[in-house]
């Protein structure tokens, strides 16, 4: 297997520090570009790291090569510390103590998830309006939920279909209002459901467009 050389030259960390930026922060050259990766940016390793041979000294920075699909997950495990990026480039059999021009034997990919797969058991909760979907009281369906419910629903088809979700029996609740947050509510007919659903990743998702002045 290849391996993957971190950066020669140290990212412009210092520059970072003076604009007044101490969070971790994401980024992308030629070689993460390359490697369909993202390089992750913590902080420059601590006396007691270094005094733990985790690093040479405190000029080396903490650093990773995560898998770009894999980034979202990474981030959200480090900023709720469930992992920290010291852990994972152990995991991707990193030698200590580091140094800034270390070698990363292997992207960091967050365990191997299949997020290709992962895209079909993402859940969303639609308000669906009278006509909108359908209902069922039959056993064997009843049957497949706990607590066993009085009725299940689901999107009509063609509802489903027309904004990207997958159609599938599911619990529900009676909608409520919705606050519009401009000091309006949205409020839905009599009989209207919220229930769970799943987006349809093979939906011709409009490309998304960046906000005007993003960088």
């Amino acid at each position: 297997m290849p391996t993957l050389r971190h950066f020669a030259t140290v990212p412009p960390i210092a520059h970072q520090d003076e604009a007044g930026i101490e969070d971790l922060f994401g980024l992308i050259d030629d070689e993460a570009k390359e490697k369909g990766a993202i390089c992750y940016i913590d902080r420059f390793f601590d006396e007691d790291e270094v005094v733990d041979e985790l690093a040479e000294s405190t000029d080396v920075v903490i650093k990773i090569l995560i898998k770009t699909e894999a980034f979202a997950l990474a981030h959200a495990c480090y900023v709720v510390a469930t992992s920290s990026i010291i852990e994972d480039l152990d995991i991707c059999s990193v030698e200590t103590p580091i140094t800034n021009d270390f070698v990363q034997p292997e992207l960091y990919d967050c365990g191997g998830i299949d997020f290709e797969d992962q895209q079909w058991h993402q859940d969303v909760w639609p308000t669906a309006e009278p006509g909108e979907f359908e209902e069922s009281t039959e056993g064997k369906l009843l049957d497949n939920f706990m607590p066993r419910p009085e009725k299940v629903v689901r999107l009509r088809e063609d509802v489903a279909q027309a904004v990207g979700l997958v159609s599938d029996w599911t619990f529900y609740d009676d909608a409520e209002s919705i606050d519009l947050g401009n000091g309006e509510k949205k409020e839905f007919p009599p009989g209207s459901v919220v229930l769970q659903q799943r987006y349809n990743p093979d939906f011709a998702w409009p490309e998304y467009k960046w906000p005007e002045g993003s960088l």
